[in-house]
């Protein structure tokens, strides 16, 4: 795992986005931190896991949920409505990529200007070789995924999503989600699926499957202005009234 590369400017992104390519020489994903030292941990596991919190949010969340959002999910189609969580920051055992490094950049460089942020790079082939003796991209109806979606629901779901005694209940997998809502289509969206709370980049053979680049604090407004120049920006990655309005009432306007 590369710690010591540096991305000053959004140039310095594109050639490691080529040097990632050549590393990698498959399928790799992206995420953005606004804070380098961040551990790659879902949020459901910040700081602890603590799987009855875990069970009562989520069962909350579907009760309430049909009242708000049109189109839910079937109530047994588990992988979906975690997903939906996920994308409307609910803490979920799910932590999220994207196939765009320009849209994990934006993430890494929005927030927290006085820190240096992150973009790291992800073989998901490989993180699933060594996970699941997987050598490809798990989708949600593969065994190997099915029983880790299992634990956030036990209070309301049936025997066929999870069996207690499957093994590698503890691992972590890349799967590619179910696209419920539009903002997962606009983000390119990935997702890595944790069943335990090790960091990713603290996994047993980490240095075949993950990269990790920094952006320095006084860079990132640079490049953010960049990224906005080039259409990526709030409002197009968060394609909603309310991100739309808060990005045009931060803008300033000369007088006529």
């Amino acid at each position: 795992m590369d710690t010591s590369a540096t991305a000053s400017r959004l140039q310095d992104i594109l050639d490691i986005v080529a040097s990632v390519g050549k590393e990698f020489a498959s399928e790799f994903w992206w995420r953005g931190q606004a804070v380098s030292h961040w551990k790659l941990v879902p949020s459901v596991y910040r700081p602890t896991a603590d799987l009855n919190y875990e069970q009562n949010i989520t069962l909350r969340f579907m009760q309430r949920r049909p009242s708000r959002y049109v189109g839910c999910p079937p109530r047994d189609e588990l992988p979906s409505w975690l997903f939906l969580m996920q994308h409307y920051r609910l803490p979920t055992r799910l932590l999220d990529w994207t196939a765009s490094p320009l849209i994990a950049a934006y993430f890494a460089v929005s927030e927290h200007p006085s820190e240096a942020g992150a973009l790291w790079a992800l073989n998901p082939v490989k993180l699933n070789e060594k996970q699941a003796s997987s050598s490809t991209v798990l989708t949600p109806a593969d065994m190997s995924a099915r029983r880790l979606f299992y634990p956030p629901f036990r209070a309301g779901a049936d025997d066929r999503w999870y069996k207690k005694s499957s093994p590698g209940y503890e691992i972590t997998v890349a799967i590619i989600p179910n696209e419920v809502d539009l903002r997962m289509q606009v983000q390119l969206a990935a997702v890595t699926l944790h069943g335990a709370t090790t960091p990713l980049e603290e996994i047993a053979g980490r240095e075949e499957f993950i990269l990790k680049y920094e952006i320095p604090a006084n860079a990132k407004a640079v490049i953010k202005k960049q990224l906005f120049q080039l259409g990526v920006r709030e409002s197009s990655i968060f394609p909603d009234l309310e991100h739309l309005a808060r990005e045009i009432a931060s803008k300033t306007f000369r007088g006529s």
